[in-house]
């Protein structure tokens, strides 16, 4: 049975073919359903949240997908709200936490901690100077990032996972301007620019700060190595540690 498009084709036809604009907004969701999913998007299997709504005024549910599915040959199947902590689980209640540097719940509901994909590109080279180099990433421009601060994270190249901490801000010490995401992995002395890294977040430690000097900045990163590494070796870790050792 052919399914539906991927979803990142789907992504790309709704973004530049329909622009969320007046119009799009104002579609009928007899006319969302039958006329974009099915038809333009050429839809066979259509899979939704059993609390789906779409269309004007979010006047469409998984009911009338199904009967209008029926009509048109499309097979609609509605997955079951999951819980957490007597709650629906939704990417807005995902996102707060995030927001409220909630890592432990986010990651709890995502079932994976919350991860950030880039590109290693070059930067100042000043934690070189001072004893920890960094790895900077350019992260996607519509990727939700954590607030700016400190954070215990994993990171994955070539196979391999390295502890490290990774900040996140605009370096207000040496009067930074431009967000930027810097990794200081452990154990870890290679030049990769242009080379792709996959950073897990796991637990917030610190908000961003300007140091007085870069000496207490460099004070600062390494009292925020040893508590990564506490964590890391810590029960509130073995969790994760053992659904990634399945």
């Amino acid at each position: 049975m052919k399914s539906c498009l991927p979803w990142s084709r789907w992504a790309w036809i709704l973004i530049s073919e329909y622009p969320f604009d007046e119009e799009f907004a104002s579609m009928s969701a007899n006319d969302f359903a039958v006329k974009l999913l099915f038809e333009r998007m050429k839809c066979k299997v259509l899979v939704v949240g059993e609390n789906y709504h779409f269309g004007s005024n979010r006047a469409g549910n998984y009911e009338m997908l199904r009967r209008l599915g029926e009509e048109h040959g499309v097979k609609v199947i509605a997955v079951p709200s999951v819980q957490y902590e007597g709650e629906r689980v939704s990417s807005s209640r995902i996102r707060q936490c995030l927001i409220d540097k909630d890592l432990e719940s986010a990651n709890s509901m995502l079932t994976v901690p919350y991860f950030i994909l880039g590109t290693v590109k070059e930067g100042k080279k000043l934690g070189r100077t001072i004893g920890f180099p960094t790895v900077n990433i350019e992260a996607h421009p519509l990727k939700l990032f954590p607030p700016n601060g400190v954070y215990a994270t994993k990171t994955l190249y070539e196979g391999k996972y390295y502890y490290g901490v990774t900040n996140i801000g605009k370096n207000p010490t040496v009067n930074g301007t431009q967000k930027i995401v810097e990794t200081y992995l452990f154990d870890f002395n290679k030049m990769i620019y242009g080379e792709e890294l996959q950073i897990f977040f796991y637990k917030f430690l610190r908000s961003e700060k300007k140091f007085e000097s870069v000496d207490e900045l460099q004070a600062q990163i390494a009292v925020n190595a040893e508590q990564t590494r506490a964590y890391f070796a810590s029960a509130e870790y073995e969790h994760w540690k053992a659904e990634e050792e399945k």
